[in-house]
């Protein structure tokens, strides 16, 4: 398993390499200086940071081991197992 792990995450590492390697080859000529690309990450970290939070707002946890949170569907789960094992009767 941490072998599993380790390849993931290695495999993510690459992937953001990759990223990079990609903007820095399309921008190579519009930065004067390395500061500037600096700049730049920065600033899509910052960005992403945003989104990030933004995301962070907008969730909404749901807890399904609460049986009322069940039953705010109109629809009971034990009627409906129940159905399904009728289901496979026939």
């Amino acid at each position: 398993m941490k072998a599993v792990v380790q390849a993931l995450f290695l495999l993510t590492t690459a992937a953001g390499n990759l990223i990079d390697l990609i903007v820095i080859v399309a921008l190579a000529g519009v930065f004067s200086s390395q500061w500037h690309e600096f700049l730049l990450f920065a600033g899509l970290m910052v960005l992403d940071m945003f989104w990030l939070m933004y995301l962070s707002v907008k969730y909404e946890y749901v807890d399904y081991t609460n049986e009322d949170a069940n039953n705010d569907t109109g629809k009971d789960r034990s009627s409906l197992r129940r159905a399904s094992i009728t289901s496979l009767d026939h």
